[in-house]
């Protein structure tokens, strides 16, 4: 029961510590940004160890990797797409030290 935790007072306590993040009938918003895809899902605290849907996971082609495409288009279009395709193929390691430095 959510209400009334059993064990020893370091279960309670943790249990009370937890409380003031999760309480039922709470809702957040769970957002999983991976690098190809941006998912976004509602849920509703039911008790300690069950959630409700509220609204069916959402989502699409808006991950990491997708900005990545976009930041090289642009620097193509300001560069020359040759000039970075030469730039990727002479210097790897650097090519890819400017996509991590620009997420």
């Amino acid at each position: 029961d959510i209400d009334n935790p059993g064990g020893n007072d370091e279960n309670k306590s943790a249990f009370n510590a937890s409380r003031k993040y999760f309480q039922r009938g709470e809702k957040y918003i769970l957002a999983d940004l991976g690098g190809g895809t941006a998912d976004i899902a509602c849920h509703e605290i039911l008790s300690e160890f069950n959630v409700r849907e509220i609204y069916r996971p959402s989502g699409g082609p808006f991950g990491a990797t997708y900005i990545d495409v976009e930041f090289i288009k642009l620097l193509g279009k300001i560069l020359s797409t040759k000039s970075i395709n030469k730039f990727q193929e002479r210097d790897p390691y650097s090519y890819i030290e400017l996509l991590t430095n620009f997420q």
